[in-house]
């Protein structure tokens, strides 16, 4: 029974997390989806001015890479694997909130317009 509510609190703690990135985004003043009035889960032109403004795009996967050698640098360092875990889904959230953060926005726009 401990390893079923474990695997239950892991999941609860995880949405919670979500929730919290998605609020910190919406007092950001980032939309949370696309003002288009098209719903389309997967936008795959990277350069399109929808990008970043459905659920997946092409730098979606990024993301996953990030968390994914988030957890094998902590792996190496000998951190527990659960700790590991929780250490680079917040560090992807950090990101993720810097990333729509006005000053890394503008730069960007800067730089590639």
């Amino acid at each position: 029974m401990k390893s079923k509510l474990s695997t239950i609190s892991c999941i609860l703690l995880l949405c919670l997390i979500l929730a919290a990135h998605t609020l910190i985004l919406l007092m950001m003043g980032r939309i949370p989806w696309c003002t288009c009035g098209h719903f389309q889960i997967w936008m795959g032109e990277a350069w399109s001015s929808h990008t970043s403004q459905h659920l997946l795009d092409p730098y979606s996967f990024s993301h996953v890479q990030h968390g994914i050698l988030f957890f094998f640098v902590l792996y190496l360092c000998r951190v527990r694997p659960a700790l590991g875990f929780w250490i680079a889904c917040f560090t992807e959230v950090a990101w993720e909130i810097l990333e729509n953060s006005s000053i890394i926005i503008e730069r960007y726009r800067s730089a590639t317009a």
